[in-house]
């Protein structure tokens, strides 16, 4: 009786060979990147940074400890609220050391623009602070205001039927 079983079933071994091997392809297929390292190579004559420049660049500030394979937990999961800050802060000066990498590359056009879309990206992070501490006084008005008239009032005896 299992034999026949285990014949109804024969396809089972094949489709989750060809499912195992798929998966291993597009697993190699994402890590190596095929399509990116074939564009960057292409662009490498203009002047644009090719992906041994960006992993050279990463060496350099020490973006593969940062980043490195078993290095996912976040900034909240760290329990010292101090070494956290620690970490958002070298975490910045990296992020700000490669920039200044990269514009040092650039042509003074490219600089010029660099430069003005930084200094918009700065202004519309204000903007957003601002708007995000006005939303939130907004929000604990809402809070308020509900929290007012969701408290049952102790003096009213009445009941309301739904």
């Amino acid at each position: 009786m299992k034999v026949r079983e285990v014949i109804r079933h024969k396809w089972v071994v094949p489709v989750a060979a060809l499912v195992l091997v798929l998966a291993i392809g597009a697993g190699a297929w994402a890590a190596t990147g095929s399509n990116e390292a074939s564009q960057d190579n292409s662009t490498a004559s203009n002047g644009a940074v090719t992906t041994e420049e960006r992993l050279a660049l990463g060496a350099d500030l020490g973006l593969g400890e940062l980043f490195g394979p078993g290095h996912v937990r976040g900034l909240r999961g760290m329990g010292n609220p101090e070494q956290a800050e620690q970490m958002r802060e070298r975490m910045q000066r990296r992020v700000e050391a490669m920039l200044d990498l990269l514009r040092d590359k650039m042509s003074p056009e490219d600089q010029a623009t660099f430069d003005n879309l930084m200094a918009q990206r700065e202004a519309q992070q204000e903007a957003l602070k601002k708007a995000l501490e006005e939303l939130r006084s907004t929000n604990q008005k809402l809070r308020d205001l509900i929290d007012k008239y969701l408290v049952p009032e102790e003096s009213s005896t009445s009941t309301t039927s739904l």
